[in-house]
């Protein structure tokens, strides 16, 4: 087994129990975790395998293993409401994000949104991230800290209504209030062909933000991401009763020159 497979002390590692209850932890030598499956040692998980079984002092299994980069979006810290993986793929894949981009973030909120899009453009890429109140910005560092990727994220307490610092990005998010209001300033902070994405919770606020990338942008798309789990058992595989309904529109477009 790679030295890579095997836990070490200060690990983030995310426990699961059998009927699929998860736990976030660091582990650490003198540290214990108290669950309703009842106590573990947390030093003991060192030396052993990611995908490894172990016990509490009840007896009940959990696996310990690699969080992944949903497990700590879902795991976060929030001040603020997130935004859910079903819209953070989507505006991911709209925005042609990848290694070594250079992104612009507007309303930094609990970093959801700010460690995806760090973890995608490790590592030579760079995230900078603004929000006007910095009590948010202090959150959003510790979150980053937990999964890792603080180095690769500057953060600013700045409205971009003021301006955006850098230029030739390859993407720039607004998710704040008033977007409209930095539509302007996000056009000259993108290269030709950057991509805008653009997350409001109210139809209101997709109008006039459409509005506003009128003359600039092409390729302009507003859209709604639904997620249904499916229940799945022989014979009777259904629709899961509950969902996440709405959250938030969706908008995207491409800076175009002249």
């Amino acid at each position: 087994m790679e030295s890579d497979d095997l836990i070490k002390a200060g690990d983030q590692v995310l426990l699961i129990d059998e009927k699929g209850k998860t736990w976030l932890v660091r582990v650490d030598v003198e540290r214990k975790i108290s669950t309703h499956r009842g106590e573990l040692k947390l030093g003991g998980l060192i030396g052993l395998g990611f995908g490894s079984p172990v016990e509490t002092h009840l007896g009940r299994k959990m696996w310990v293993l690699r969080p992944s980069i949903e497990d700590f979006i879902m795991k976060a810290r929030r001040p603020t409401q997130i935004i859910y993986p079903k819209d953070l793929g989507f505006l991911v894949v709209r925005s042609g994000v990848r290694s070594g981009c250079r992104v612009a973030e507007a309303g930094t909120g609990s970093g959801v949104l700010t460690s995806l899009l760090a973890w995608i453009v490790q590592p030579e890429g760079h995230i900078y991230s603004y929000d006007v109140r910095e009590e948010f910005i202090k959150v959003a560092q510790r979150n980053l800290e937990k999964a890792g990727l603080a180095g690769l994220v500057t953060f600013k307490v700045k409205s971009v209504v003021d301006g955006i610092d850098e230029t030739g990005l390859d993407a720039v998010f607004l998710d704040f209030d008033a977007p409209w209001m930095a539509v302007e300033n996000a056009y000259e902070a993108l290269r030709g062909g950057g991509i805008i994405s653009i997350i409001t919770p109210t139809y209101n606020q997709a109008e006039r933000t459409v509005s506003a990338l009128a003359d600039s942008f092409i390729d302009v798309e507003t859209v709604e991401v639904f997620l249904r789990r499916i229940l799945v058992r022989p014979g009777k595989t259904r629709p899961a009763a509950r969902m996440i309904g709405y959250t938030a529109l969706l908008t995207t477009a491409r800076k175009i020159l002249g």
